[in-house]
């Protein structure tokens, strides 16, 4: 279960003044995250995050870096998991998820291996999910509105760039009134030794996405959440039934 940071009292007042031109959704937490290791030493890593809200859209961003390095002699995999939450709030009317967006920009690199070994993975997922108690969110058991994730592998020694966004495809949801959120991005990248490979005693695997060691060059993770306030009913919908009434009272009369 996640510890989210409270916001400070600063941003809790400039979120609250603020909220009318937002429609309907105010900033809630500060970003929270948890990150565990698993199956091979981790040289360094750091990872932070932010976001961005207009009237229209709210988007979370996770940066950072992370090495690690698995003994060739060995099959078990090595894991990186980190995980970032940014909580948001809906007021007084519903409003409806009209599109969202996922974007990745990272280095992967491989070192000391040969064409076949290492074996990395980064996989990625993000979410909307209601959070049942807005002070600890449980991606594990809070409900799901949306959910997707991408997987992106390389195998043998060199790198490469991924540079790529993706249009989410869902039916629009409306989020309810009052109601606490959160758009959800996790990280799980990978590193595994197939082959018996004995030219050096150690394999590395690096992912850059926007850290101190890649000094911000590139983007990272980003998910962003298009909506709107769900319209009330039209003034020309309203004319017809007061020109409605009208009529019967002539009718009557």
């Amino acid at each position: 279960m996640f510890s989210v940071r409270e916001a400070s009292v600063a941003a809790l007042v400039l979120a609250a003044s603020s909220a009318s031109a937002l429609a309907g959704v105010t900033y809630h937490s500060t970003f929270g995250s948890t990150t565990q290791y698993g199956g091979s030493f981790v040289a360094g890593s750091s990872s932070t995050g932010d976001y961005t809200l207009t009237p229209s859209s709210l988007t979370a961003t996770l940066r950072g870096d992370c090495s690690y390095v698995l003994p060739y002699q060995t099959n078990s995999p090595g894991r990186w998991k980190t995980n970032m939450l940014t909580l948001f709030t809906v007021g007084l009317i519903p409003v409806e998820v009209t599109s969202l967006d996922y974007s990745m920009n990272f280095k992967l690199v491989m070192g000391n291996g040969d064409a076949f070994s290492p074996r990395a993975s980064v996989i990625t997922d993000y979410y909307i999910q209601q959070a049942l108690d807005p002070f600890n969110p449980n991606p594990d058991t809070d409900p799901i509105y949306f959910g997707n994730g991408r997987a992106y592998y390389q195998e043998g020694n060199g790198y490469n760039v991924v540079d790529e966004s993706y249009p989410a495809f869902m039916n629009n949801p409306v989020l309810g009134a009052g109601l606490t959120y959160y758009l959800a991005i996790r990280i799980d990248a990978g590193i595994s030794n197939p082959g018996a490979y004995s030219g050096v005693s150690q394999l590395s695997t690096t992912l850059e996405f926007g850290g101190t060691a890649s000094g911000g060059t590139y983007d990272g993770f980003g998910f962003t959440m298009n909506f709107r306030e769900v319209p009330a009913p039209g003034a020309a919908g309203l004319l017809g039934v007061i020109g409605l009434a009208g009529a019967r009272r002539r009718r009557w009369g």
